[in-house]
């Protein structure tokens, strides 16, 4: 499959709009450990993290609809633009000030035990109704990254990359393959936010060390519960199979296009059946490949095995039934490369091997020093060029004016300037000019 990823992003979708299983929220065993005030009132509002993160991801799908309409992709609208430029658009301000707050909340969220039970007795397909408010806190948590590191906030930076991996891991311990999907589509999320800051050069030693460490949990959730989600599969495959064989044969089509739209292939009580017995074969099948062989290993095995699926070695009904896995095993891999490959990169920063900028790409930190250029004032622009010139020799003051405007500006002016001279790599906007406010002509002098 070329694009796995859009593949299963569409997946996730299609499963979010579909009937989903109850959900029981339990409340976890208290941990005994004494936690700063604010984790205290989390606690007492919400009896674990998983409900703060469906309260705090349904606030942040209402904030998408009500300045972005809803859009899931920020490409299209000034999100994109405050990326790209840092600067605050009015409606990028007001929802980047509420979206700030329930990053916050998130933060102190994901320091609190996490407890989910799914009943998968309700049948197939789970669309458990967390999946859509988990995609929309994912999807503006990465904003939130990216924002911290524009504001310079090491502290909320750190949190969040923290909170995006706890939302993998904790997201992929449900139990179903939605989730499991879904905790791999965090992770690449998570990878991308880093892949961005790497960009930025906004990972110094300290960064890279804390996600290193956060990412050590990924060690426990190599799987992100793929494999005991196709165990745990079976059983919401059957309880369909079963739901079904109670209906009137007749009436069995309709119930399905309720479920998975319109849907052509026999649903009498052999072929119900066949589907009961298959799935358990199907999906065991499936869970001992991903057990006893790499991920490249397990792929060639699940691929075959979805080739018996479409050839009716399960049944004629299984083939409309069954969880399609490939797309998932695909960007797993994918994960796995992406993690492998950045763990060699902060590994080398953490330890002070390489610098920072060297990963970097050199057109952002040029776009960044002429964006700091623009907002100095004419003024001030006037006297550095004097003095570059030699014609303040005889005026102190102005001398001295002018110098402290150089070393007002050497954080954000000199030295990404001179991170870009160390970097490997320069992407230069469509239309710079724009991206930095004029400040191009000016940052030379500088």
């Amino acid at each position: 499959m070329k694009n796995p990823r859009a593949f299963l992003f569409a997946l996730i979708v299609a499963l979010v709009a579909t009937s989903s299983p109850a959900t029981q929220q339990t409340a976890p065993t208290p941990d005994g450990a004494t936690a700063v005030e604010s984790v205290e009132a989390a606690k007492a509002r919400a009896p674990d993290a998983a409900a703060e993160y469906d309260r705090l991801g349904g606030a942040f799908q209402k904030l998408e609809e009500e300045y972005f309409g809803g859009a899931a992709s920020v490409a299209s609208d000034d999100r994109a633009s405050y990326l790209a430029t840092g600067v605050e658009s009015e409606r990028i301000a007001r929802w980047l000030a509420r979206a700030r707050e329930l990053g916050s909340e998130l933060a102190r969220a994901d320091l609190l035990p996490y407890q989910r039970a799914v009943m998968l007795s309700d049948g197939y397909p789970p669309g458990p109704a967390y999946l859509a408010p988990l995609r929309a806190a994912g999807r503006s948590t990465a904003i939130l990254v990216q924002d911290a590191a524009i504001r310079s906030d090491a502290r909320t930076l750190g949190d969040l990359l923290r909170v995006q991996v706890s939302i993998a891991t904790r997201t992929g311990s449900d139990g179903t393959l939605p989730t499991s999907m879904l905790a791999v589509v965090a992770a690449e999320e998570h990878l991308a936010s880093v892949a961005e800051l790497l960009d930025r050069c906004a990972i110094d030693p300290a960064l890279a060390k804390e996600i290193l460490d956060a990412r050590r949990a990924f060690i426990d959730h190599a799987d992100f519960g793929l494999i005991a989600a196709a165990r745990a599969e079976v059983v919401a495959l059957q309880a369909e199979v079963d739901r079904l064989l109670q209906i009137p044969s007749g009436e069995r089509p309709d119930f399905v296009a309720g479920v998975r739209g319109n849907v052509r292939t026999n649903f009498d009580d052999t072929q119900l059946l066949a589907a009961r017995t298959g799935a358990d074969v199907y999906l065991s099948e499936a869970a001992e490949a991903l057990e006893d062989n790499d991920l490249e290993g397990a792929r060639l095995e699940i691929a075959a095995l979805q080739e018996r699926l479409r050839d009716g070695a399960f049944g004629d009904l299984l083939r409309v039934l069954a969880p399609q896995l490939l797309p998932t095993i695909d960007m797993l891999i994918e994960t796995h490369g992406d993690l492998a490959s950045q763990r060699t990169i902060l590994e080398a920063i953490a330890t002070g091997t390489e610098h920072p900028a060297v990963h970097a790409d050199a057109g952002r930190l040029y776009m960044r020093a002429a964006r700091a250029c623009a907002a100095v004032p004419a003024a001030i622009q006037i006297a550095i060029e004097e003095l570059r010139a030699g014609l303040l020799a005889a005026d102190a003051k102005q001398a001295r004016r002018a110098v402290e405007a150089i070393d007002a500006h050497r954080a954000n002016v000199i030295q990404p300037l001179l991170d870009a001279a160390r970097s490997n790599r320069c992407t230069v906007p469509t239309h710079p000019v724009e991206v930095t406010g004029g400040g191009l002509m000016r940052t030379p002098a500088i």
